[in-house]
């Protein structure tokens, strides 16, 4: 089983949202991620930000990154990071995406967004159908913990349907987050319509970017070439900008 696994949502940056105070809080967090087989990962504070805080700009995010990048070298960590965010994607935030003002994963097309966990933001089809015709690729963070999809699952098939792709939680799968989320992360998997795994981490302790639990979980459950694909394959080609492998895609 790899230990170059990939995690495409992580709350790592230092005092930008409810993730880690400072830059030894970040070094923290990389260090687990390290120890846990994890080689890339993304930095993905929440934007437009709102009640967690002001939202760093797409210059600063690129800044930090670059400041943590060298961090981490210096303290010997064999972790790289890369520029994202998560998105609460009102249509406002679907405006500042499309006019390059709100990070993408890695630069590339791939954007990460998220919905509500208790009701969706106004007119959110359309604003995902509006990235979409002009090229990105939403990947939906955490679709399983959104009670609204809790109660009526069939609500993400006009997702699928435009080519969003699903990011399950880790914890989710290994029950942090109760038993409801963990029976939508496993129904996900499944019928084929999750796509990868990632760690929603926001510290080092409680909640930190290791994917070794989630990853052992679908190799039991599903097999090995399952757990590889969702915590290395496909997050990988997301953050390289290329289609995910054929047989990763959705068949719900």
């Amino acid at each position: 089983m790899t230990e170059n696994m990939v995690d495409i949502h992580t709350h790592v940056l230092p005092n930008v949202d409810d993730g880690p105070k400072d830059w030894e809080g970040s070094l923290q967090m990389l260090r687990r991620a390290a120890e846990a087989g994890v080689r890339l990962l993304a930095a993905t504070s929440h934007q437009p930000g709102g009640r967690r805080g002001p939202r760093p700009p797409l210059p600063a995010v690129r800044t930090m990154v670059d400041e943590l990048n060298a961090r981490a070298r210096q303290a010997g960590i064999p972790v790289r990071v890369v520029p994202g965010g998560e998105i609460y994607l009102t249509e406002e935030a679907a405006d500042l995406i499309l006019a390059g003002e709100l990070p993408t994963l890695n630069g590339t097309r791939y954007v990460l967004v998220e919905f509500g966990f208790d009701e969706w933001p106004p007119n959110v089809e359309r604003s995902v159908r509006r990235l979409v015709d002009a090229g990105y690729w939403p990947v939906v963070a955490h679709p399983e913990r959104y009670r609204v999809i809790q109660e009526a699952p069939e609500r993400i098939y006009p997702f699928l349907e435009m080519g969003c792709l699903f990011q399950v939680n880790a914890t989710s799968l290994t029950g942090y987050h109760g038993q409801d989320p963990q029976r939508l992360a496993v129904w996900l998997f499944e019928r084929g319509c999750a796509h990868c795994v990632a760690s929603d981490a926001h510290n080092a302790h409680s909640r930190p970017p290791v994917l070794t639990g989630a990853r052992d979980e679908l190799a039991r459950r599903f097999g090995q070439v399952v757990a590889e694909r969702a915590t290395s394959t496909v997050p990988a080609a997301i953050l390289a900008g290329e289609a995910i492998p054929a047989m990763a895609s959705c068949c719900c």
